[in-house]
């Protein structure tokens, strides 16, 4: 397998990488003051481009990624990504139906018959059926990688199509766009009815690097290396105009601090209600140790001795 090494000696060989998430990032024009010049739809509009992330992870097992090390983000176009990854595993998924079903017809480990057996990839039979669960086999948002004209609107302008973010989750989608470049989002949504199985095989695969034919080394030196938003990769330099690692940091910051601003409220209450209940139990122990402290017996009360608090017999209270 032609897998690279990386100029420091990382062998990424015995390691497999996993989608991270997508986030579009923000491109810084001059005139930003002015709020930019992109005027469509009745306003100015910003560019954005579209960037994912994936991170490099221990053991496969069975197509599931183990322990992963989160410290450095790797980011990457979207576009870049979805070309190399949907076409990976086209290839993986083609290997795993035609390798891995002769091996079952036959009942041996290896055939030796390589023909078919998906563009030169080389499937693992232990794991690909799991994660070649969702392969659709084309003819699904896998058409609409690259910007591309689709529509045209009720004004009769042009709009583009184009793989982007959701703002709300992250997942991979196809949308609409007014610019031939796909930087400036259009402002209805999606038109599409995809079911995205394709891009959810994206997201949820483990790729084994040992089966990757080189992918794992080849986008692991053409990401940006990011780590506390600065990137730690000498080969690949970040746009002056586009800052993709300082962005992702802080997206990542503010979905966990909306996460916790979201969880706060119930967690205020529930501070509330033990307080109020240890408010009560406290009260009710120190009522309850007064008065038996202070209990008179009943047959003081009727015949008083002079002891306990009752009156010496004979006196008038």
């Amino acid at each position: 397998l032609n897998v690279r090494r990386l100029e420091d000696g990382m062998d990424i060989y015995n390691s497999n990488i996993q989608y991270g998430r997508c986030h579009r990032v923000k491109v810084q024009e001059n005139n930003d003051d002015d709020g930019g010049q992109n005027y469509y739809g009745g306003s100015y509009r910003t560019k954005s481009v579209a960037f994912a992330s994936f991170f490099v992870c221990g053991d496969n097992n069975k197509g599931t990624c183990g322990s992963c090390d989160y410290s450095t983000e790797y980011v990457m176009e979207l576009g870049d990504y979805l070309q190399s990854t949907v076409q990976f595993m086209t290839n993986y998924c083609e290997a795993c139906n035609n390798q891995c079903r002769r091996r079952l017809e036959d009942e041996a480990e290896d055939d030796g018959d390589d023909d078919g057996n998906g563009g030169g990839a080389v499937a693992d039979c232990n794991s690909c059926a799991s994660s070649c669960a969702k392969y659709s086999g084309g003819g699904d948002e896998a058409d609409y990688l690259d910007c591309q004209a689709s529509y045209v609107d009720e004004s009769g302008d042009q709009l583009y199509s184009a793989p982007t973010c959701d703002p709300d989750t992250g997942d991979l989608k196809v949308d609409m766009f007014y610019d031939d470049e796909c930087l400036i989002k259009h402002y209805v949504g999606n038109y599409y009815g995809f079911n995205y199985q394709t891009f959810s095989m994206v997201e949820e695969s483990c790729v084994d690097c040992a089966y990757s034919d080189g992918l794992c080394g080849d986008m692991q030196q053409e990401a940006f290396q990011c780590v506390n938003g600065v990137n730690q990769n000498g080969n690949v330099a970040e746009d002056d105009d586009v800052s993709a690692c300082k962005s992702f940091k802080q997206r990542f910051t503010e979905r966990t601090y909306n996460k916790q601003k979201k969880a706060s409220p119930i967690f205020a209450f529930v501070v509330f209600a033990l307080g109020v209940s240890a408010c009560f139990a406290f009260g009710s122990y120190t009522y309850y140790v007064r008065h038996r402290e202070t209990k008179v017996p009943l047959a003081t009360l009727d015949h008083g001795d002079g002891t306990s608090g009752g009156l010496p017999q004979g006196q008038m209270a």
